[in-house]
C-alpha cells in the first residue's frame, strides 16, 4: 500500500514479496503463501498479481493527497490508497450487468461490509473515493474495534 507497485497488474513480485508481506502482514500472509508455493512448484508459469489497490488508481491527486508537507509525503509514498478494490469491480461489473449499462457509465456508491468495512464512490466506472485509508474516518472494523 505504500507503493505505486500496488496499482495494475504485475507480472513479477518476486523482488517485493517480502516488503508486501511487511505492509500488511494481516490480509497478505496467506496470499503470499500461495504465490511462493506457486513459484516453487510450477515455476515456469507465467502469474500475474492483481492487488485490490489497483482499483483506486483513478482516484484523482486532489482527493488522494493528504494535507501534510507533500516533499515527506511523496518521500514516503503517504496517500489514500483504497481497499477492498477486487469486491468493488465485481459490485461495479455486476450493477452494470444487472442495469443493462456499460460499465464506463455506471455511478455508484458502494459498500463492502465484512470484518473489513468501506465505502466507495465510482463515477464512470472508476474509483472517485474510497473511506478507506490510513485515518480516523473510516469505519470500525472487526479487527479495529
Amino acid at each position: 500500500r505504500s507503493s505505486d507497485l500496488l496499482y495494475g497488474p504485475n507480472l513479477d513480485i518476486g523482488p517485493y514479496l517480502c516488503f508486501i508481506y511487511a505492509d500488511n502482514s494481516r490480509h497478505n500472509f496467506s496470499a503470499l503463501e500461495i504465490v511462493r508455493s506457486c513459484r516453487r512448484d510450477i515455476p515456469n508459469v507465467r502469474s500475474i498479481t492483481y492487488f485490490d489497490t489497483s482499483f483506486h488508481s483513478t482516484i484523482p491527486e486532489h482527493v488522494h493527497t493528504y494535507p501534510i508537507n507533500q516533499k515527506i509525503a511523496k518521500a514516503n509514498g503517504l496517500r489514500k490508497y483504497g481497499f477492498h478494490g477486487i469486491s468493488y469491480s465485481f459490485i461495479l461489473r455486476s450493477v452494470a450487468k444487472f442495469l443493462n449499462k456499460p460499465i464506463e457509465k455506471t455511478n455508484l456508491i458502494a459498500m463492502h461490509i465484512g470484518s473489513g468495512a468501506s465505502v466507495c464512490a465510482i463515477k464512470d466506472g472508476k474509483s472517485l473515493d474510497t473511506s478507506y485509508a490510513p485515518s480516523y474516518s473510516k469505519f470500525c472494523e472487526g479487527h479495529s474495534s
